[in-house]
């Protein structure tokens, strides 16, 4: 297989296989993990456009090596481990690039929002987490950016009158909440294509120009969010 050097893909042995293997620690596990193809971080990070010189280093590590890979990985929607910086702690709590808010946890104890409490959910049970009670509860704890994407909130959409609280909830956000950041997995002029989990991962139809959600960057501005710096 082909990977990318930097990147973080989860801790089973498969897994772990095409993380990169320096900061996975592969010297660790050498038999045990599969010997895979790297190829060089992208020069201007994910955030920019591939450039031709990089796109050529690719296209010759695939020709060069055509007859043994069996895939090619580049994640799309990245694991909430994506905030760890391997091997070099940050002055967190836990040591990820930033605090997270435990979202697949019903933070509640005798039916009251508590943080990092009660009992772990599904990813499939998401959206029966969702109220508009947590836009302020997010603000008193200092958690000022949310981040969604249409993979989940899809989810809701598709039948409004199964989770209503949820959708209460994305209107909320929108609404107290500043749109800071979007991006689009679709072709300029494409108006999407319906819900479908799959899709966003498997980068099909072909109204998608790239893998991935739809995804939206809220910038929260009440309570403890009043006077963080952007």
């Amino acid at each position: 297989m082909l990977s990318l050097r930097g990147g973080y893909h989860g801790d089973t042995f498969g897994a772990m296989g095409v993380c990169d293997p320096v900061d996975g620690m592969h010297s660790l596990f050498t038999d045990v993990l599969a010997d895979n193809l790297f190829a060089p971080r992208p020069p201007g990070g994910v955030e920019r456009p591939l450039d031709k010189a990089y796109v050529e280093v690719l296209a010759e590590l695939v020709e060069g090596h055509r007859d043994e890979l069996a895939a090619v990985v580049i994640e799309p929607v990245v694991p909430e481990e994506w905030g760890l910086d391997v091997g070099h702690p940050l002055p967190t709590d836990n040591g990820y690039r930033w605090r997270g808010f435990p979202v697949l946890r019903t933070n509640e104890l005798d039916g009251k929002l508590v943080l990092d409490q009660g009992a772990s959910v599904t990813i499939e049970n998401y959206e029966h987490l969702l109220k508009p009670a947590l836009i302020p509860f997010y603000e008193a704890n200092g958690f000022c950016y949310v981040v969604t994407g249409s993979q989940q909130y899809g989810r809701a959409l598709v039948d409004l009158a199964a989770v209503p609280q949820a959708i209460a909830y994305y209107r909320a956000l929108a609404r107290d909440g500043k749109l800071v950041y979007e991006s689009s997995p679709y072709a300029r002029g494409s108006k999407g294509v319906e819900f479908n989990f799959d899709w966003a991962f498997d980068y099909y139809p072909l109204a998608y120009v790239r893998p991935g959600p739809m995804v939206k960057i809220f910038r929260l501005s009440g309570g403890g969010c009043a006077n963080v710096r952007s």
